[in-house]
C-alpha cells in the first residue's frame, strides 16, 4: 500500500491523491498492517465497506452517515489498489473485484433561485467590519461577492471558481467571458486541471462583470 500510494502521487492530481490516501488510511485502520495481505478476503472487505462510518475519522463522533456515492468511491479506489497488488504478484485474486454495492440512491437537486442568491450577497454585506482590520475585511467582502457571483452567474464548480486568476487567461473583462482552462504549475502557483479536462469559455452576465471588475 505504501508503494502504491507513492507511485500514485506522481500519476494523479493532488486532490485525487488525497482521496486515495484517505481511503487507504481508513483501510489500514481496519486491517492492521500486521495482517498478511493474502488473508484479506472478500467477506472482510464487505464488512469494511459497511462500517466506513465508524472507521473514517471525518465521520467519527459527528452523527454523520456516509453517502452511497462515497461508499462506491471507496470501493472503486480499493478495486484499483488491489488490482495493482495482483499485477505485482502479492495476491492471486482481488478481494474487492466481485463486490457490488448496488445503485447509489439519488437525492433531488436543490436549485438556487435568484432570491436565494440575493440572500447570500446580503449575508456577505452584513459580515462585521472592525476598524483595526477594515481594509482586509472590506477586500474579503469584495472577493466573496465576486466568488459567489461568478459561481452562480456562470455555473462554475467550486474548484473552478477557486482557481481563477485575475488575468486575461481566465477573465476577459473586455469581451465579458470567463475561460476555464488547465494551468501548469510554477514555483509560486500550483497546477490546476479541470475535471474531465473540459476547457470551456462562458459568457459573463452583467452582474458578474460588475462583481469581478
Amino acid at each position: 500500500l505504501n508503494k502504491f500510494i507513492t507511485f500514485k502521487k506522481k500519476d494523479v492530481r493532488h486532490t485525487t491523491y488525497q482521496l486515495y490516501k484517505t481511503v487507504i488510511d481508513a483501510f489500514l485502520k481496519y486491517f492492521h498492517p500486521t495482517v498478511p495481505i493474502n488473508l484479506i478476503k472478500q467477506e472482510k472487505c464487505e464488512e469494511f465497506l459497511s462500517q466506513i462510518d465508524y472507521i473514517a475519522k471525518e465521520y467519527q463522533n459527528k452523527n454523520l452517515r456516509i453517502s452511497d456515492s462515497t461508499r462506491h468511491q471507496y470501493l472503486r479506489i480499493l478495486k484499483t489498489t488491489f488490482s495493482k497488488a495482483v499485477k505485482w504478484g502479492y495476491i492471486d485474486k482481488n478481494p474487492f473485484k466481485d463486490i457490488c454495492l448496488g445503485s447509489p440512491s439519488k437525492r433531488a437537486w436543490y436549485y438556487i433561485s435568484p432570491d436565494d442568491f440575493k440572500s447570500i450577497i446580503k449575508a456577505v454585506d452584513k459580515l462585521p467590519v472592525y476598524e483595526k482590520t477594515k481594509k482586509q475585511q472590506t477586500i474579503r467582502k469584495i472577493r466573496l461577492k465576486a466568488f459567489y457571483s461568478i459561481m452562480y452567474g456562470c455555473g462554475l464548480r467550486f474548484g473552478e471558481a477557486l482557481n481563477l486568476l485575475w488575468d486575461d487567461q481566465n477573465l476577459d473583462l473586455k469581451n465579458k467571458v470567463v475561460h476555464i482552462v488547465n494551468r501548469q504549475g510554477s514555483q509560486n502557483m500550483p497546477s490546476y486541471y479541470i475535471k474531465d479536462y473540459e476547457s470551456r469559455s462562458i459568457k459573463m452576465p452583467e452582474f458578474v462583470v460588475r462583481a469581478v471588475s
